[in-house]
């Protein structure tokens, strides 16, 4: 709705609700929007919208990234599909000196895990980005790549890097 590139007055939830979808934008939105359209009938990753244009540069971009990269993602976040598949992308090399980190997030980083337990649901990943950067950057220390996943339920965090597969309980 944000992205219609008019101010769109519906409600965001009944806009999620309307049936069939294509049509949310004429019917609730007040204007008929044929990328929007594309976008949401392309439902197929072999669509042309998806390998065309913007959406295919951007699905070749983390191959050919040379530079070590820090993903900060939570399992809550709806973006977390794309994040999965960007760090998939990456080639060997650069994956070697990257960071991919899955919190118990949302899209806002914030906390999103009802009905289970724990001590170390807070959300320092903008700290963690920061110093990643800081030692990067100004400390010129190559990172080491990693995979570091928060796991739900266990209050624990399982981290996969060189050294292999590193389970730890947070305190």
């Amino acid at each position: 709705m944000e992205n219609a590139g008019y101010p769109v007055n519906a409600d965001y939830l009944a806009s999620c609700r309307f049936q069939p979808h294509v049509e949310v934008d004429e019917k609730l939105w007040g204007k008929r929007l044929d990328w929007y359209r594309k976008w949401v009938t392309g439902t197929n990753e072999s669509d042309a919208y998806w390998n065309t244009g913007l959406w295919g540069l951007l699905k070749e971009i983390p191959s050919r990234v040379k530079v070590p990269v820090y993903i900060g993602e939570g399992w809550y976040d709806h973006h977390l599909g794309s994040a999965i598949e960007t760090y998939r992308r990456l080639s060997d090399e650069c994956k070697k000196k990257s960071r991919f980190l899955i919190g118990a997030w949302d899209h806002n980083f914030n906390v999103a895990v009802e009905g289970h337990q724990g001590e170390h649901f807070e959300n320092d990943d903008v700290l963690r980005a920061f110093y990643w950067f800081y030692q990067l950057l100004v400390e010129e220390k190559e990172p080491q790549g990693s995979v570091d996943t928060y796991i739900i339920g266990d209050d624990s965090r399982e981290v996969f890097c060189s050294r292999g597969r590193i389970t730890e309980k947070m305190s």
